[in-house]
């Protein structure tokens, strides 16, 4: 999780106050970033955003602006608001995205800390929550196209595009083992989705087949085939994996294996591209539950 807070305010307890309290509560291995003004915080986090935004401002015209473009756009990150409001204010300002309320003069150390901390928290539940009944909305969807049509390839890219927006990844893909006499099983690409602005992997591979053995991923060869996954940093695979998939900017990833009739038919793979993700296990349970339904 990442962890930056964004301060966004410009008057005593917006900056001064605001800012000398963060640093007496035990918050310490947290990074803050102060904005003056809204617009160049909200250009900050679309650049990075942040586990939680902590704004006094005024003007509540400007908040509901604020809160509609993270509610569009980052609705994972919580909002925390200093102002002073009358019930009727408050309630608005709740129903457009508003994680807590705090009036100025109830704000201090104590207080201050556990609202972030909590707030941090339900968020990260909620995520996760959300997270996951994507994921299992996205296998579902999956698995009725894959037994409920025969043309289930004029599908897949719809099916790809749901799965791939689920898990948050930059490319989905599924592949196909094919037997040849001269080298042994190698995996065909069959079908790819890839988010706007990454690259193709049929850019990055060559079109004629990965053969396991030559490219260094036998062990994936024996994982698969025991209907096992593979996930996590590509960091944290051995040596001989990384370099092949740190030229495709390969950052972390999930493979799933497709069984049909009993058989490893192939496996179906998403990465993260730049980026250092960990897939949660949450992620991981789910996406097992379609390694059958082809």
């Amino acid at each position: 999780m990442d962890r930056k807070i964004i301060l966004i305010g410009r008057n005593r307890i917006g900056k001064t106050k605001l800012s000398a309290l963060l640093q007496q509560c035990e918050l310490s291995d947290f990074d803050y970033l102060h904005f003056s003004s809204v617009y160049k915080a909200k250009a900050a986090i679309s650049e990075c955003p942040p586990c939680l935004v902590l704004m006094h401002v005024k003007q509540k015209e400007k908040v509901v602006d604020f809160s509609g473009h993270m509610q569009e756009n980052h609705a994972h990150v919580p909002i925390i608001l200093i102002m002073i409001t009358d019930r009727h204010t408050s309630q608005t300002l709740m129903e457009k995205g508003i994680h807590h309320l705090m009036h100025p003069e109830h704000v201090n150390q104590v207080s201050l800390m556990h609202v972030i901390l909590a707030a941090i928290e339900q968020k990260r539940v909620e995520n996760e929550l959300r997270s996951r009944d994507a994921i299992l909305q996205s296998v579902n969807y999956a698995a009725e196209v894959f037994l409920s049509h025969l043309d289930w390839e004029s599908r897949i890219n719809d099916v790809l595009a749901r799965l791939g927006s689920a898990t948050g990844s930059d490319r989905v893909y599924i592949y196909k083992n094919e037997m040849r006499q001269e080298v042994g099983l190698v995996s065909m690409l069959q079908a790819e989705w890839i988010a706007t602005g990454v690259q193709p992997l049929k850019d990055l591979s060559e079109a004629s087949g990965n053969e396991y053995q030559l490219s260094g991923f036998q062990r994936w060869l024996e994982v698969l085939k025991r209907g096992e996954m593979i996930s996590g940093s590509v960091l944290d695979l051995p040596p001989e994996e990384q370099s092949h998939l740190l030229k495709m900017d390969v950052r972390s990833l999930a493979v799933v294996p497709i069984f049909t009739d009993q058989l490893w038919w192939g496996f179906i793979g998403y990465d993260q591209c730049c980026q250092d993700k960990k897939w949660s296990s949450i992620e991981t349970d789910a996406l097992k539950t379609d390694e059958k339904c082809k």
